[in-house]
């Protein structure tokens, strides 16, 4: 083998490794997603009027301070986004004014939360070709931070409140050029945005 074809053997074998690691570690996308969600979802409210989330916040159980605690259970790629992203869509689209990360389950009795957590998660991941299916569970009262009232049959409100729980499924196919981050990205943000559509919902009287 001559010295110019070595050469060139190792220089493609170099462009390959820094392609594969980009792949890998890199936020790459030239890709197309089928992603589809499904959503079961209970939510009572008791005088609240409808309106956009931050009419009458007073009426919600907010004492005025449009605030709110999050907690995500997990630790895992795409739970760190979906948390991100929460807290991204928290303070923008619903434009609450605070939004603080717990590290622990919400104990107090008298603080807006959200809680959610991803129960499920199967994901194949090509650099070509990636598809998942995940489900998370959700939960969220605007009069009582525990929100242990979540797995209880049924609602009950004393006073003005809107309390909200769910699970989601999501079912993605991805085909073109995609990272493993810009994967789990978009699946985290995916979950996220269904969350908050719903939680919006909730918020709106819809």
């Amino acid at each position: 083998m001559s010295v110019k074809t070595t050469g060139l053997a190792i220089i493609g074998a170099v462009i390959f490794v820094l392609l594969g690691a980009g792949l890998v570690f890199l936020n790459i996308r030239a890709a197309t997603s089928n992603t589809n969600t499904n959503s079961s979802v209970s939510t009572a409210r008791l005088g609240a009027d409808r309106g956009a989330p931050t009419e009458g916040m007073q009426n919600l159980g907010f004492n005025g301070d449009p605030s709110i605690w999050l907690y995500i259970e997990g630790d895992d790629a795409v739970t760190a986004v979906l948390r991100h992203e929460l807290l991204a869509l928290l303070e923008g689209k619903l434009r609450f004014a605070r939004v603080t990360l717990l590290q622990t389950p919400p104990t107090d009795a008298n603080h807006p939360a959200m809680v959610a957590a991803i129960s499920e998660q199967e994901v194949t991941w090509t650099p070509v070709y990636a598809r998942a299916r995940l489900r998370a569970r959700f939960a969220f009262a605007s009069d009582k931070g525990n929100i242990s009232w979540r797995d209880e049959e049924a609602f009950v409100l004393y006073e003005p409140a809107v309390r909200l729980r769910g699970d989601l499924t999501v079912a993605d196919e991805t085909r073109g050029l995609i990272s493993r981050p810009a994967y789990t990205a978009h699946l985290g943000r995916a979950v996220a945005e269904q969350i908050i559509d719903q939680l919006q919902r909730a918020l709106e009287g819809r």
